[in-house]
């Protein structure tokens, strides 16, 4: 059996006893990985100095790859996770990374291997801890924590990131579906595996079925910026939008949103948890900028924090009408819009 790579023995009744592997080879989940080969892709790469790759067992009992890597200069795990991803199959990519200072060694000067620390998945998370805000996201990250025994998950960790793999998803979206009462497809969950985009696809879902929908296209065809508009909790149901999209030409899209509220919506504590429920709304329909956002009265005040939040990610907000609010609420200077159009009227509505 040495040929194979297996150390085992043979006892007097003809059975053979497996004592272990004479290499590096490992099992998890199905595929044989050498994890030498591991460590020679990450040493090729020149954000690394050195590397040791480990096979870890969790509480669970589920094996998942540790590595441990010496920075060469500054440490980018962002970086090394794409070099990898580049160069080997997903199953050979380490489930979390770790940087130490220096390998511990033997007494024969060999890298010590059982003294490398076992690392908290939690320690490793590159994403800044974001705390789930509704209950919707309170209840997935119980869900997480119990299933991967981490004690604190925010909304944008990376379920794989925290040594998540295919079995464990399989049971996360089991208990999703028996605490929500909604089958989540396998393809929704590995587009983008976090709690934020679990929740907002769940809320999308129990909206679609109840038919409230808080979005209505009151013009869909036209070459210019689209323009979603929140239309106030006292206007008259928004019907006045049909209007204001007819005046303001053929050629610009013209998106309603409704008020948190409507037909028993579970209504956000907060305006910038309105904000972020209503940019999950535009973003389905426009994923990307440049933004182009309107709103009156109490509908201005989120549309307004919701071009701040755009601008915080990344997005380009290309401008934003407010009506029917005191423009002395708003600091523009927080506000990077090429163009920020402010409608001021202080008079009351009607």
């Amino acid at each position: 059996m040495y040929g194979t790579g297996d150390l085992v023995k043979y006892h007097r009744d003809g059975n053979i006893e497996f004592i272990g592997r004479v290499d590096n080879q490992v099992k998890i989940r199905g595929y044989r990985i050498e994890l030498g080969e591991i460590e020679t892709v990450l040493e090729q790469s020149e954000l690394v100095s050195q590397a040791v790759v480990l096979a870890r067992e969790d509480k669970q009992g589920n094996k998942r790859l540790v590595g441990y890597i010496i920075a060469e200069g500054y440490y980018d795990r962002e970086g090394i996770l794409a070099y990898l991803k580049d160069k080997l199959p997903d199953y050979m990519i380490p489930a979390l990374i770790m940087e130490v200072e220096t390998m511990p060694l033997t007494a024969n000067g060999k890298v010590d291997r059982k003294a490398l620390p076992d690392p908290e998945a939690s320690e490793l998370l590159t994403n800044q801890y974001v705390a789930p805000s509704t209950e919707s996201e309170r209840s997935l990250a119980r869900i997480w924590e119990d299933l991967l025994e981490v004690e604190q998950v925010g909304i944008h960790d990376d379920f794989f990131e925290l040594g998540g793999h295919s079995l464990l998803a399989a049971k996360l979206l089991a208990s999703v579906e028996s605490r929500f009462g909604r089958r989540v497809p396998f393809s929704v969950f590995f587009e983008r595996a976090t709690i934020a985009h679990l929740a907002q696809y769940l809320v999308a879902e129990q909206r679609r079925s109840a038919g409230d929908e808080p979005l209505v296209t009151v013009q869909a065809c036209g070459r210019k910026t689209p323009i979603f508009f929140l239309h106030g909790d006292f206007s008259g149901g928004g019907f006045y939008c049909r209007n204001l999209a007819h005046f303001l030409g053929e050629d610009r899209p013209f998106h309603a949103i409704h008020p948190h509220g409507l037909h028993g919506e579970e209504v956000p504590d907060t305006i910038d948890e309105m904000a972020a429920d209503r940019l999950a709304v535009i973003r389905e329909i426009q994923p990307r900028g440049p933004y182009l956002l309107g709103g009156f009265c109490n509908g201005a005040l989120i549309a307004y924090e919701m071009a701040r939040q755009l601008e915080q990610a990344g997005d380009r907000v290309e401008g934003v009408v407010l009506i029917g609010a005191d423009a002395s609420n708003f600091k523009f200077r927080h506000l990077r819009a090429s163009h920020a159009a402010l409608a001021g009227c202080s008079a009351k509505p009607g």
